[in-house]
């Protein structure tokens, strides 16, 4: 879970920055939730999920362009710590 801490930090930085990357926040929290899959080691069901995310990540990106700063509150911080725990 060292991983999926180093991408929830980068998450937590870059949403409380004073001018944030967007791209770079959306990328920190994929990694982030695809280190917690990749640690419950199902391979099967990591790859399902791998096959959703192509499907849906263009969409999900252009969704969440210029409305981060609305969508993304301390709660999303709080449940991304406690996935952690």
């Amino acid at each position: 879970l060292a991983q999926a801490r180093a991408y929830q930090d980068a998450f937590r930085s870059g949403v409380r920055a004073a001018v944030p990357d967007e791209q770079a926040i959306i990328a920190a929290n994929k990694e982030f939730h695809f280190a917690l899959y990749r640690a419950a080691r199902r391979p099967y069901l990591l790859e399902m999920i791998e096959n959703l995310w192509l499907q849906i990540a263009p969409v999900f990106t252009l969704t969440l362009r210029g409305s981060l700063r609305h969508l993304v509150t301390e709660d999303t911080l709080v449940f991304h710590d406690a996935a952690l725990e």
